[in-house]
């Protein structure tokens, strides 16, 4: 039955903590993004094709909220 019919849903989040050092003075600052969550239904064969799709796309959401925070607190 489950290679048909999705029979598990994951669920998972990401939250990164990302420090800022500027080594010629010491300064230093930390921030975290807001986290990203998602639920996905696999089904037994795919489990970690999904699983592992479903991680990349939160690393990818996350690293671009980090990249803009980033941007917008520090650079502007």
């Amino acid at each position: 039955m489950n290679w048909l019919v999705p029979d598990e849903k994951q669920h998972k989040r990401i939250r990164l903590k990302v420090a800022l050092v500027d080594v010629r003075s010491g300064n230093w600052s930390v921030f975290s993004p807001k986290p990203f969550a998602d639920a996905r239904l696999s089904t037994s064969p795919r489990r970690g094709a999904v699983d592992q799709k479903q991680v990349e796309r939160l690393k990818q959401l996350a690293y671009e909220a980090a990249v803009a925070e980033l941007l917008q607190t520090h650079y502007d």
